[in-house]
């Protein structure tokens, strides 16, 4: 007997499979983690295939044979992989696989101390479903949701209550069946672990070894039954999972940016396939690629939207603004929203596509933009003093003649948060106002949910599209999104019209303002009437006509 193997190291892909001689006595299965004689040393493997077929060249054999194996479809999810990804039988499974399943030298218990990275963004895992005014509601929605035959994309036109709806979901699982709960980053996952009864976990990149091995095994030996985790817990070894719920579908998260590239609906649609077990898709926006699958038939498409939460859209021409003699960043009736806002003691959220004071500096004689020494990238001013460099760090001081033309008429473009949490600042002097973006969070510092729902006044970058609950904001402005929609990729406006629409959903049975030189732009006119459905006829028109995704990948 021959074992064809794959190495648990990093090896050219032409050299993807070795063989070994099986000695007498040792049974092995396809999928079993073994350990063979590599060269002088002895490597850990598993087992891509067994045969009789005797090789043309002398073999090595199997030194041991561990008790540790993936399941069958977890190889075959691996096989799939290489297939649809064009990516080696050992890349694909180093995502199934912790290091210390690879190495199990070291001894798993589950009081081992755990190591874990938490996410920028922390919240409280405990929660009262019962007091919740929409409880019956998301209760009955949830039944609706679980009785669906196939495929469900979930689009959610106003918030829906996460917490409840996937409770009430794993809830409805029978005895013994496991449920997966994607969220696109380690903040969601955080904030849903603790509304399951019952066995559950999370699993995620940032998670030490140990708590991954220990997830790893308790997964495969049916002793926990919810799984809360990002895309990386998709390769867990599921012995019996009978719900896959994929939560905002649109992030750019649930994209691996290393070999193979997959995307998690991908993967979580072969998943289904294999185990027969329900995917439910929730998202405010959907990829186009998935409106055009659903149009396809591919999924049943359920909407929950609640008349109580539905929000106002007001789009504001800052050219009129600009003809009327105000040159600040607020058009007036924005000021008196903010101003009413506040008054009712309700929250307001003023989202800008940058941090720092200023988005670069621009000589105005020559155009020359001052960009970074190391990178290329353009200086950005901070109120501190200074320009910085937010891809390098780089910082240094602001010149005072440009290095091109040497003219002193030197201007900053755009604004950015320090910006406009310094105008906020001096407009609403009692307000309480919370900036988010990298540089108040960065390092080890995190902002915890209470924070945010203390804040009065919210000023955040992109770092905002999260599932947060935020009760109290009742007024959201997106000041300028003008220059996220400059951009060459074929996605810009999907992207830009789901995170506004995320903005939109947060600030559920309020308003909503979008500040812009370019009122008619359709993703600003689509957010305005609702009609989700032309926005995605329009798009996939165009797509069908350059020959784009979905209909040439």
């Amino acid at each position: 007997m021959f074992a064809e193997v794959a190495l648990h190291r990093r090896i050219p892909s032409k050299f993807d499979v070795f063989t070994y001689s099986v000695p007498e006595g040792l049974a092995l299965r396809v999928g079993q983690i073994i350990q063979v004689p590599f060269r002088k040393q002895t490597l850990p493997a598993i087992v891509r295939r067994l045969h009789r077929e005797t090789p043309a060249y002398p073999t090595r054999p199997v030194e041991a044979a561990l008790p540790t194996a993936l399941t069958d479809r977890q190889i075959s999810l691996a096989f799939w992989m290489c297939e649809k990804y064009g990516v080696s039988f050992s890349k694909a499974i180093d995502f199934f696989v912790p290091e210390k399943i690879w190495n199990p030298a070291r001894k798993i218990t589950k009081n081992a101390a755990v190591e874990t990275h938490e996410s920028l963004i922390d919240e409280q895992t405990s929660f009262d479903f019962s007091p919740h005014p929409e409880y019956a509601a998301v209760k009955d929605f949830a039944k609706k949701l679980f009785s669906s035959t196939g495929k469900v994309l979930l689009i959610e036109k106003s918030r829906i209550p996460r917490a409840i709806l996937f409770s009430c979901l794993a809830e409805m699982l029978p005895n013994g069946q496991q449920a997966l709960f994607l969220a696109p980053e380690i903040f969601a996952t955080n904030q849903f672990a603790g509304c399951f009864s019952g066995s559950s976990a999370k699993f995620h990149s940032e998670m030490s070894e140990t708590e991954k091995a220990q997830v790893w095994t308790s997964v495969k030996n049916g002793e926990t039954n919810v799984i809360i985790g990002t895309r990386a817990a998709l390769f867990l070894p599921f012995t019996n999972l009978g719900l896959i719920v994929l939560d905002s579908e649109n992030s750019e998260s649930y994209s691996e940016k290393r070999q193979p590239n997959y995307h998690a609906l991908d993967v979580a649609k072969q998943l289904t396939e294999l185990n027969k077990s329900k995917l439910i898709v929730v998202s405010s926006m959907p990829r186009a690629e998935t409106w055009h699958a659903m149009e396809s038939g591919e999924y049943e498409k359920i909407a929950w939207e609640s008349d109580s939460a539905k929000s106002r859209v007001n789009i504001i021409d800052i050219k009129d603004e600009r003809r009327k003699g105000n040159f600040g960043i607020f058009a007036e009736k924005t000021i008196e929203k903010i101003a009413s806002t506040l008054t009712q003691n309700q929250q307001v959220l003023l989202f800008i596509n940058r941090k720092g004071e200023a988005g670069a500096l621009m000589c105005t004689d020559c155009g020359h933009i001052l960009r970074c020494a190391n990178c290329t990238s353009p200086m950005a001013l901070h109120t501190e003093g200074g320009l910085k460099c937010h891809k390098c760090n780089l910082a240094q001081e602001i010149p005072i003649e440009c290095s091109v033309c040497g003219n002193t008429r030197l201007r900053a473009l755009g604004m950015g948060t320090e910006r406009i949490e310094a105008e906020i600042k001096k407009t609403f002097k009692k307000a309480r106002i919370l900036r988010l973006d990298r540089e108040t969070i960065k390092g080890s510092s995190k902002i915890s949910l209470e924070e945010l729902n203390k804040a009065d006044v919210i000023v955040a970058t992109k770092i905002i599209d999260k599932p947060l609950n935020l009760p109290r904001l009742k007024l959201a402005v997106a000041v300028l999104p003008d220059s996220i929609l400059h951009s060459h990729d074929f996605r810009t406006e999907e992207r830009v019209f789901g995170l506004l629409t995320h903005i939109k959903t947060l600030a559920s049975g309020g308003d909503f303002i979008i500040q812009t030189f370019m009122p008619g732009h359709r993703v600003f006119r689509y957010l305005e009437n609702g009609k989700i459905e032309e926005f995605y006829k329009e798009e996939l028109a165009t797509r069908k006509q350059l020959g784009l995704p979905p209909y040439n990948n």
